[in-house]
Parts: C-alpha cells; sequence; structure tokens
C-alpha cells in the first residue's frame, strides 16, 4: 500500500512539472510587420483543431492584400490539447494569438518553418481583430489609439509594407 502510494506521489509530481520557458519580443512597427509579412489578408475563421501542442485555424480569405490566392489558409498558433490515454493535455502560451472560430482579422503571415502553414508575424503582433461598428468594419492599428476604417487601415498597412526600412512609420 505504501508502495502504491509513493508511485502515485511521483507520477503525480512528474505530471506537474512544466518547463518554465520566457518569450521575449521586440515590439515591431507596423513597416516592420508589414515587410516581414509574405501574405497579408482580412479572413475569418472558419474551425480550429489541436495538431500536437499547436491549433490549426482554418482562415476563409475575405480580402487578399497580397501574397495569395488562396480561398482558405491554415494559421497555426502555440497551444492546443492532445489526448493521451484518459487524460486531455494542454498547452497554453501567454501572449499567443487566439483564433475562435468566427472572429474576422486583418493577418499579415509568413510561413511556418517546415509546414504549409502560415504563422502570424510577430507572434500577436500581425494579427489585428476586425471590429463590426454602425459606420462599417473598423481595425485599430497598433500605436494609433482609435478606430480606423478597414479599407483606411489596409491603406495604411499596403504603405507601411512600402515604405523605407528605415522610417519608423506606424507603431
Amino acid at each position: 500500500m505504501r508502495v502504491k502510494t509513493c508511485l502515485a506521489l511521483a507520477l503525480a509530481g512528474a505530471l506537474s512539472i512544466s518547463a518554465a520557458v520566457a518569450t521575449t519580443l521586440k515590439q515591431l512597427t507596423m513597416n516592420e510587420v508589414a515587410q516581414q509579412a509574405s501574405v497579408a489578408i482580412v479572413g475569418k475563421v472558419i474551425s480550429s483543431r489541436s495538431v500536437g501542442m499547436n491549433t490549426i485555424a482554418t482562415v476563409e480569405v475575405e480580402n487578399a492584400v497580397w501574397g495569395t490566392d488562396a480561398a482558405r489558409i491554415d494559421v497555426e498558433v502555440p497551444g492546443g490539447t492532445q489526448r493521451k490515454g484518459k487524460f486531455i493535455l494542454g498547452r497554453t502560451v501567454a501572449g499567443a494569438p487566439i483564433l475562435f472560430k468566427g472572429d474576422r482579422a486583418v493577418l499579415l503571415l509568413t510561413r511556418a518553418s517546415g509546414s504549409d502553414n502560415f504563422k502570424i508575424v510577430g507572434f500577436n503582433q500581425g494579427m489585428i481583430k476586425v471590429l463590426p461598428t454602425i459606420e462599417g468594419d473598423a481595425v485599430m492599428l497598433p500605436g494609433t489609439g482609435k478606430l480606423t476604417s478597414l479599407n483606411s487601415a489596409m491603406n495604411a498597412i499596403r504603405e507601411a509594407r512600402t515604405a523605407e526600412k528605415s522610417n519608423d512609420g506606424l507603431r
């Protein structure tokens, strides 16, 4: 009985140990985010699934700003769940973007390494949620502190992509 208790406690301890991992991000300007993006879209999340300890969100492309003519793309974000026997294991990553079914966003993306999926530039800095307003769709571009029409924001992002790299531009 004592051996079973010790084994159970050892197993519980081993399962509760997790690696402490720190993430440090450089805050990018909008110019830097746009220039690092190989694809820019306005899209709507239509589904998501866990693959390993990551989540893959399938996004329906509403407007391809540059870099793709696909109708749908898969966006990989860190964090997810995985079944191991009777247990469901989960991983959350602080600050990671979360894409819920039905979300609409401007996504500035690059290819995920070793995959056909895309990842959001700058961890979460290349994701700008689209907000419905009385006057139409709007977004809050980083550093502006105010809502901007989606069309105006798309023009600003196009300009940021072609701006000189030494120019700080939108923050």
